[in-house]
């Protein structure tokens, strides 16, 4: 059985189309910065419209940059918004270990754990948040009783 050039071509070319085209693809040569993009179109100012493509987004821009403390936060973000708190904080904590002066990471865990009660954890974020500018949230919890 022969096997003619133009056979051969085909197996060889077609394979090698098919592999640079998924390559090229624009999902594989999105930025970390194009997929926060993305999940900022699904913030409304409030929350996120569709959080589950939020985290979808997110997590991919932090696979391809995962020293951005922004994109953990907001991610963090989507998280509480599901209601999976532990994720939320996982990620609250990871933006500051990156970002050490992140205030808005700090208010964020802090109104967590002061809502759910926790007064040791939440008020040295809100006072943490105070010393770097924002003391919003110690005032509010001073008032209420939660923080001295």
């Amino acid at each position: 059985m022969e096997i003619s050039e133009r056979g051969i071509m085909y197996k060889i070319i077609i394979p090698l189309f098919l592999v640079l085209t998924f390559f090229c693809s624009p999902a594989m040569s999105a930025t970390a910065e194009d997929w926060s993009n993305k999940a900022n179109t699904l913030w409304d100012g409030k929350k996120y419209t569709d959080p589950k493509k939020a985290i979808d987004y997110l997590s991919k821009a932090i696979r391809l940059k995962p020293k951005d403390a922004v994109a953990y936060f907001n991610r963090g973000v989507a998280y509480n918004q599901l209601g999976q708190s532990n994720r939320s904080i996982a990620d609250y904590n990871q933006s500051i270990r990156l970002q050490p002066d992140f205030t808005q990471a700090y208010i964020n865990r802090a109104v967590f754990y002061l809502n759910h009660g926790n007064k040791k954890q939440g008020c040295p974020d809100a006072q943490k948040a105070c010393k770097l500018g924002n003391c919003l949230l110690l005032d509010m919890a001073k008032k209420k009783g939660f923080c001295k």
